[in-house]
């Protein structure tokens, strides 16, 4: 994404969100997932038609991560979507999905793969070419769209701080990385264990507030260690070949 010219029009975002609405409008009951890989269709066949096919994957996916040096920070990232799934469980009472072969196909493969494409992969990319300077910015917003994208209601705080968490990490995952598999990986694990794991249990509001005084807590402590131990991998100060892999929250975040 060096050539700015090169960079797809924000416009792609308003029209996702404007079909979005029209789909819960008039297709509540369909299969989601149907919408955003039909975008991501339509983004790459207006990129060849346009004569854009060069870099179009890499809108959609980012990079690979063949580098031995990148293993660590996937790795980090890896942990800090567990660390965030356990302190939501420990901090909000959930109701766990059913436990049923088409839930978790949705939850585990179809969710995740077709809303980090469209999400981190297109949203995101954008997000972060038109607004270098600002790259942690342009994680808050894709994580408010990306809570926008789910319709829970406000009051619905544990909903809500599982979204809306979810989205930062994943959005860093990416301004980090540009792997796009990677945060498949995080979207995947995340969904999982919520499936496996969430337990109900009653919540007053007190207890609502409070458990969300202590998840925001817990969420600044998992960034604020992950992005010290990134910034130590990119500026181990010896030149390793970690320093080349695309960091926009780090140090810079």
């Amino acid at each position: 994404m060096s050539n700015q010219q090169n960079v797809p029009s924000s416009l792609w975002i308003v029209l996702y969100i404007t079909l979005h609405l029209l789909w819960l409008k008039f297709l509540p009951g369909a299969v989601y997932a149907i919408l955003p890989l039909s975008f991501a269709a339509l983004f790459i066949l207006t990129r060849i038609a346009g004569g854009n096919l060069p870099g179009t994957a890499e809108h959609l996916i980012g990079r690979w991560l063949p580098e031995r040096s990148d293993l660590p920070v996937a790795m980090a990232f890896i942990l800090a979507t567990l660390l965030l799934r356990v302190l939501l469980g420990r901090c909000f009472g959930l109701t766990p999905a059913p436990k049923q072969l088409a839930v978790v196909a949705d939850l585990s493969v179809l969710a995740p793969l077709s809303e980090e494409l469209i999400c981190r992969g297109l949203f995101l990319g954008i997000l972060l070419a038109r607004l270098p300077r600002r790259p942690l910015g342009a994680v808050v917003w894709s994580a408010v769209i990306f809570l926008d994208l789910h319709s829970y209601a406000g009051s619905d705080v544990p909903a809500v701080a599982a979204v809306f968490s979810l989205g930062l990490l994943c959005g860093a995952t990416y301004a980090t990385t540009r792997c796009v598999p990677l945060c498949v990986a995080c979207h995947a694990l995340f969904n999982t264990l919520g499936w496996w794991t969430d337990t109900p249990r009653f919540m007053d509001r007190p207890d609502v507030w409070w458990g969300l005084a202590f998840f925001v807590s817990g969420v600044a402590l998992i960034g604020w260690l992950l992005k010290l131990f990134i910034k130590r991998r990119r500026h181990p100060g010896t030149g390793q070949k970690g320093d080349r892999t695309p960091s926009a929250v780090g140090p810079s975040g």
